[in-house]
């Protein structure tokens, strides 16, 4: 069952909506293929004021068997949009009511190369997003930061690694990132472990990773090795394994009082030569004008 098993909670610090589409449509063209394009639902939050502000994108994690729910990020969107920060949170193809077919399988999988084949639709996602992004007025252009959670956080590092634009991601916030569920699958070779060497080599973005102890994703053994792996293939990252998450340390981002000083030191020292703008509360987006 592996990621089905990982039910909507597992995106808890999200807020999911049903019927509720998101306020922006982005378009991914199909690579070679400008006539097919697929759209994808997202929601944006914009601060009050001119600006302007630096992109704030929140990446989800995996359906849990749910690929048709729509997550909103309120919560945190108002928190990050009150402090500067411009936030796009989409869904990436095949989920909630984004267009398109998905390729991010939850199945068992042991075949690395195969489980490699199907990022690059997801990059190509966040590609668009990020073009959208910078068409917003009020948005720096190259100033990105990421925060994705679970297979989100695991997409942000691997974007800032082999993403199109990942010249234009300051910072990552890894949120229990990993792409398959390794204690569950018990692979001969771990996917996440192999790919964040991977990526390691290729990126030198900071990034901050937390990760809850007792994830019955991944298990502390192996979050340890993915973080040192990481590092010791040349990529900058602070990793942090946080204790007390009740139940399963993969709930992690269910609780933002263990983690969200943590990220706002992060975000303060990577984007301190951004304008500090004073923000009350996040302004409705209407569309590009």
């Amino acid at each position: 069952m592996q990621l089905r098993r990982i039910v909507i909670v597992f995106l808890a610090h999200a807020l999911v909506v049903g019927a509720f589409a998101g306020n922006a449509e982005i378009p991914v063209p199909a690579p070679g293929e400008p006539e097919r394009i697929a759209m994808l639902e997202a929601f944006v939050y914009k601060p009050n004021g001119p600006g302007p502000f630096p992109v704030l994108i929140l990446n989800h994690g995996s359906a849990g068997g749910m690929p048709q729910e729509s997550i909103a990020w309120k919560r945190d969107a108002a928190y990050w949009s009150q402090r500067g920060y411009l936030v796009v949170a989409p869904m990436r193809r095949g989920r909630g009511k984004s267009s398109g077919t998905s390729l991010e399988s939850e199945d068992k999988n042991c075949k690395v190369s195969e489980w490699f084949n199907t990022l690059p639709q997801s990059l190509q996602d966040l590609d668009a997003v990020i073009e959208f992004a910078e068409k917003i007025p009020e948005a720096i252009a190259g100033a990105v930061t990421m925060i994705g959670v679970s297979r989100g956080g695991f997409l942000s590092v691997a974007y800032a690694a082999e993403g199109r634009h990942r010249s234009k991601v300051r910072s990552v916030v890894n949120l229990v990132g990993g792409w398959v569920a390794q204690a569950e699958d018990q692979c001969a070779q771990d996917f996440n472990a192999i790919a964040f060497e991977r990526y390691g080599r290729q990126t030198r973005t900071p990034m901050l990773w937390l990760y809850g102890t007792g994830d019955l994703f991944y298990g502390d053994a192996s979050v340890s090795e993915y973080a040192d792996t990481f590092k010791k293939s040349g990529g900058i990252a602070d990793f942090r394994l946080i204790e007390g998450v009740p139940e399963n340390g993969h709930w992690l981002p269910r609780y933002p009082a263990k983690w969200r000083k943590l990220v706002d030191d992060f975000l303060h020292t990577t984007n301190a030569a951004l304008p500090k703008p004073s923000p009350d509360v996040a302004a409705p987006f209407h569309g590009l004008r």
